[in-house]
């Protein structure tokens, strides 16, 4: 086995109020009904990110597929998804399968690395799950690290690429169809992880850790 690709998706977590500081409209508003409509406003707009955000979003489902170039001479290498992993009751053996295969020296690509193992790892703590994983990557491992790769941020390193570009426009460029559609599906989206991994050639096993380490 030589890659893993993730597709996941996250949700508000159910009280995620609790732990974001209440918005205020700027002091220069004095209209009460101004006052209310940016408060609001400014609640929405939190709630509408909460989702993809340490703190305020949790693990919904996700999906781990395999590239497996270990056949026999003559085969051509295997790509397949496993199991889907759903909820609180299976993110324990997500996180571990994750785990096993960083461990074994396996990269996993996936979106927005980043914010995804934050969160990974403040829910893991938080749900008292004990996992090297979470403590090499909080720390900083370099393995832990470099083995979780943003693959699309390495064609859009910035938040100006991703506006101007964007993820779909990003695929096409490389001959990689993507909809909205496909990221909401979590196998089609670690799917189209692989596609966009084959045609950067698959980097030959290369460890990435300096795209990853910042936000």
């Amino acid at each position: 086995m030589s890659a893993v690709f993730v597709g996941y998706k996250t949700v508000v977590a159910p009280d995620f109020s609790n732990y974001v500081v209440e918005p205020k409209a700027p002091k220069n508003y004095k209209d009460p009904e101004k006052i209310n409509a940016y408060i609001e406003e400014a609640k929405a707009e939190i709630r509408n990110t909460c989702a993809s955000k340490p703190f305020t979003g949790i693990f919904q489902e996700a999906a781990i597929c395999i590239y497996d170039d270990s056949c026999e001479a003559g085969n051509s290498p295997e790509f397949y998804c496993g199991k889907v992993y759903k909820g609180a009751e299976e993110f324990p053996e997500f996180l571990k399968e994750l785990e096993d295969s960083v461990w074994q020296g396996v990269q996993a690509f996936m979106f927005q690395s980043y914010n995804f193992m934050r969160m990974v790892c403040l829910q893991a703590i938080r749900s008292k799950i004990k996992s090297r994983l979470v403590n090499h990557w909080l720390l900083n491992h370099p393995k832990a690290r470099g083995l979780i790769v943003d693959l699309p941020k390495l064609f859009l390193p910035s938040h100006e690429e991703v506006t101007r570009i964007g993820y779909i426009n990003m695929f096409k460029y490389f001959g990689v169809p993507l909809t909205v559609a496909d990221l909401d599906n979590t196998q089609i989206q670690a799917s189209k992880l692989y596609e966009l991994y084959c045609a950067a050639d698959k980097f030959d096993g290369l460890v990435v850790s300096e795209v990853n380490n910042g936000q």
